[in-house]
């Protein structure tokens, strides 16, 4: 079972909204660049279900759209979009975190990410120096 919906979830469904409206495409290629289907798109939408991070991941990696804008909105408020984060699994932690990196590694800026499960078990470190991300045991 998913977590709760929260006021990030319904922020983030009437961005992709209104994201989709300004490029002028349908919920159908919207989904379709989530790789997802139009039935899971409109759940998103009408926040009966959550944005699954392997949809932004996708979207990011398929079409040109404002991560910032989608993410954060005008006033970038990095706590609810933590809070999100941490109700994701250690998988979907691990694979947001690496495609934050690879952004700023796009924007050439320097990245550091350091991610450690809540069990403890690993470490992922990716920096500009490294093209791979490297995982140490604890």
């Amino acid at each position: 079972m998913g977590r709760k919906i929260t006021e990030f979830d319904h922020a983030l469904a009437k961005r992709l909204e209104n994201v989709r409206k300004n490029e002028n495409i349908t919920q159908e290629k919207m989904a379709e660049h989530m790789g997802v289907t139009i039935e899971s798109y409109k759940r998103y939408i009408y926040c009966k279900s959550q944005v699954p991070v392997e949809a932004l991941v996708h979207l990011f990696s398929s079409y040109a759209v404002d991560q910032d804008y989608l993410l954060f909105g005008t006033e970038k408020n990095v706590m609810k979009l933590v809070g999100y984060v941490l109700g994701c699994s250690d998988v979907d932690k691990s694979e947001f975190f690496m495609t934050l990196a690879r952004m700023y590694k796009k924007r050439n800026r320097p990245a550091a990410i350091d991610y450690q499960t809540e069990s403890g078990e690993l470490i992922e470190s990716v920096s500009k120096k490294t093209k791979k991300a490297t995982t140490k045991k604890k």
